[in-house]
């Protein structure tokens, strides 16, 4: 709010999305990838299509969290009236996994992360939201156009060189790419916020 800082990498998406609405900020670049919430299940679950979640146990990360609100919107584009559901909450993310595993929940909505790790264990992913922005680098107000223009050209730069190595593993990144400074827009509208 007070734009102490020139440049923020930011995640998740939602808190970029706030940001640039309403302090102003300018999307720099995202990080290159898909970002969606999974709805994973066992893989000896009888749920094989998304509807087969109306009236089951539904494991979702703290109220506030992203994933919840990705969660809760994906189930209202469907028709599924999220208050009518038995939605099972935990205060991290990693315990949703956990939950669906020793069947306290039947499903659980996660980040892409936790949706591969679910899968290389042996889970089953049900379906995925729609794809959403991703992480992203931001600028504050008071950062020229130019400024940007310079910042997001080296951000897309890094993709292949030498530096790219050291740098964006630890960043937990495969690269950055321009981005669309509407679709954090649109996102905040469809999660309603």
């Amino acid at each position: 709010k007070k734009a102490r800082y020139d440049l923020m990498y930011v995640r998740p998406s939602n808190v970029a999305a706030k940001a640039i609405r309403d302090n102003k900020y300018t999307l720099v670049a995202s990080v290159k990838g898909e970002f969606t919430g999974a709805f994973i299940v066992n893989k000896d679950s009888p749920r094989k299509k998304p509807e087969d979640i109306r009236g089951k146990r539904i494991a979702m990360p703290a109220p506030r969290s992203l994933m919840t609100k990705v969660g809760l919107a994906t189930m209202r584009d469907m028709g599924i009236d999220p208050k009518s559901q038995q939605i099972r909450s935990s205060r991290y993310q990693e315990a949703v996994n956990y939950m669906v595993q020793q069947k306290f929940a039947d499903v659980g909505v996660v980040a892409p992360v936790l949706a591969n790790e679910w899968e290389k264990k042996g889970g089953a992913v049900l379906f995925r939201s729609r794809k959403l922005p991703f992480w992203s680098v931001i600028a504050a107000p008071s950062m020229s156009e130019a400024d940007v223009a310079k910042v997001r050209a080296a951000l897309i730069a890094l993709d292949g060189t030498d530096a790219s190595k050291a740098i964006l593993p630890r960043m937990g990144v495969k690269g950055f790419v321009a981005g669309n400074q509407q679709d954090y827009l649109d996102m905040l509208k469809w999660l309603g916020e």
